[in-house]
């Protein structure tokens, strides 16, 4: 079963920006894999505070070489286009009940739904080294979680066959032991291939998701008097779509991210991340802020492995240096003058 976990990753920082920072991932990847964290927030600060020049979806990335990630790369154009359209993102969708009894944990491990306390050892793992890594400690509940069927079958008790559902949950992200708190409802529209209840390998796996609302409080009065006088961002709720690729192989993936950002009076801003194999055990992420490469990451084993590198570009009339390198190995922060890792 090949779960998608949705997390919310820097919560005390604006509104707009935990909106962008957004990401959907599949069980064996982190959120740095996908983007480079400290570009996006500076883009999202940014676009909140000045008027960028209007992207489109021209200023996407360039159509991919490798067959399977252009596809992916083109079903995520297309789911954004779909999820624009409020009757395709709608929890009315429904088509009646589920053809079998699945039970509920089964329905939110597809849909990526779980607490922490409810993950494997090895997505409790995962969680760690992004807590160590972001130097942030956190726990994430979900709760209020509705999950209504699009399109299901079901063979020998098991679900089996295209199976499409709609999402709206709401995760509790607590950081700093407790002292600040942010509340984010998301919907989601999902759409899979299972085999006896299993992920059909081979089988694209999409997630559209958008924010419903998102609130965010501080137990540290100068904290909360901080976010209080933060302006509130003219942001229409951004759409993220997911694409996956699944091989046979444990580890290797075919992945791709597009987050869509629409400030009032501009055009939509784009962020992607990409992520293909070079062989069983490694591949390569890359970021993109509209059509432009921002960041390049090895990973093995689905985890981010050796050196990252985030590349300079311009955002409106500012250029942004490039970040400097950082080393992982087997997706944790090394600290070395040479980054080693193989």
């Amino acid at each position: 079963m090949i779960p998608i976990l949705q997390h919310e990753a820097y919560p005390e920082i604006a509104p707009i920006a935990a909106a962008v920072l957004k990401k959907q991932f599949h069980n064996r990847f982190r959120e740095c894999i996908d983007m480079d964290i400290r570009k996006i927030f500076l883009a999202a600060m940014t676009l909140s505070a000045i008027s960028v020049s209007a992207q489109s979806p021209t200023d996407l990335p360039p159509k991919p070489n490798n067959p399977q990630l252009a596809a992916a790369f083109e079903q995520a154009q297309a789911l954004l286009v779909k999820a624009r359209d409020p009757a395709f993102m709608s929890m009315s969708v429904t088509n009646g009940s589920w053809p079998c009894n699945v039970p509920n944990l089964e329905l939110r491990k597809l849909a990526g739904a779980l607490s922490d306390n409810e993950d494997d050892a090895g997505m409790k793992r995962l969680k760690r080294l992004s807590s160590v890594n972001l130097n942030m400690r956190q726990r994430v509940q979900v709760k209020d979680v509705q999950i209504v069927p699009i399109k299901a079958t079901c063979k020998n008790g098991k679900l089996d066959g295209p199976l499409e559902f709609m999402m709206e949950l709401t995760r509790v992200l607590d950081t700093a032991a407790g002292m600040d708190v942010s509340e984010m409802r998301t919907r989601s529209r999902h759409s899979m291939t299972l085999s006896a209840g299993q992920y059909l390998p081979g089988a694209p796996l999409t997630v559209v998701s958008s924010q419903v609302s998102m609130k965010r409080t501080s137990k540290n009065p100068a904290v909360q008097a901080q976010m209080n006088a933060q302006p509130t961002a003219d942001v229409k709720p951004p759409l993220t779509a997911f694409v996956q690729y699944q091989s046979e192989e444990k580890f290797a993936a075919t992945t791709v991210s597009i987050s869509e950002v629409m400030m009032a009076g501009a055009k939509s801003s784009y962020f992607t991340s990409m992520h293909e194999m070079t062989d069983g055990r490694n591949g390569e992420s890359r970021s993109y802020m509209g059509g432009t490469l921002t960041t390049i990451t090895p990973t093995k084993n689905g985890l981010m492995h050796g050196e990252s590198r985030g590349l300079p570009y311009k955002m409106g009339s500012f250029d942004v240096p490039p970040s400097p390198p950082v080393c992982y190995e087997e997706g944790e922060v090394i600290l070395a003058s040479k980054c080693e890792a193989n």
